[in-house]
């Protein structure tokens, strides 16, 4: 296993890896429109559900309910919408393709994209969270470095069946269209338990990691991302 796993990612690829994942954080740094998108999305998601809440009334327990639902779905947009960021330069100016026709290889790409995408996600959505406690309920602050670990396993899975997706639908023309409606059913399994499980870490105030949820979430990442690695090859070669 030790053998395979330094045959796989040796020092040369490592390298790789870091020159572009400096390129592509620096490609997003410049894409400010884009950030600045999701973190008014998440304002307005935060600021109209306070109304609404307060307006109706709703209990505590429901509220709960309705904010383990909200988290996610601010997740996947923030996703979407930073997954198509992440290739407009590069279909814009044909970089992509030169990185395919280079001697890079091809996981160099994928795990990347993979790592800058996961973190730029991650740090948005951390924010969100901050967005959502002070608007709407106070137990996503009280539950932040719960909810935090949740939001990264959520999205390394995300991240890596996006990264693959966003990979072929930026070679075709509606790729901003076909993003989003390819990434919600791949994703589902994630969203899915992150909802049940978050919905529990508000409840009981901890994260059970024994949770069938929580071990269907591991699972999911580990299956996702090796697949990705492997498929991302041939996926741009066609």
């Amino acid at each position: 296993m030790e053998s395979f796993l330094l045959k796989t990612f040796n020092h040369n690829q490592f390298d790789e890896i870091s020159l572009l994942v400096r390129k592509d954080v620096k490609c997003l740094l410049r894409a400010r429109g884009g950030i600045v998108q999701i973190l008014v999305f998440a304002l307005m998601l935060a600021v109209v559900g306070s109304f609404a809440f307060n307006r109706i009334g709703v209990e505590k327990t429901e509220k709960i309910y309705v904010m383990s639902g909200l988290i996610w779905l601010n997740l996947m947009f923030i996703a979407s919408t930073m997954l198509n960021q992440m290739y407009l330069f590069e279909q814009e100016f044909s970089a992509l393709e030169g990185l395919l026709r280079s001697r890079i290889r091809k996981s160099s790409i994928f795990i990347s994209k993979f790592l800058s995408s996961l973190f730029f996600l991650w740090l948005v959505h951390i924010v969100s969270f901050v967005l959502l406690g002070l608007f709407l309920d106070e137990s996503v602050l009280i539950a932040f470095f719960s909810l935090g670990f949740l939001s990264f396993l959520a999205l390394v899975g995300i991240v890596s069946v996006g990264t693959l997706l966003a990979a072929l639908s930026s070679l075709i023309s509606a790729r901003e269209i076909m993003l989003p409606i390819v990434l919600f059913p791949f994703s589902l399994p994630v969203v899915a338990a992150a909802v049940f499980l978050s919905n529990d870490l508000l409840q009981h105030g901890g994260l059970d990691t024994g949770n069938f949820w929580f071990v269907c979430l591991c699972v999911f990442d580990v299956i996702a991302f090796t697949a990705g690695c492997i498929l991302f090859e041939y996926a741009v070669e066609e």
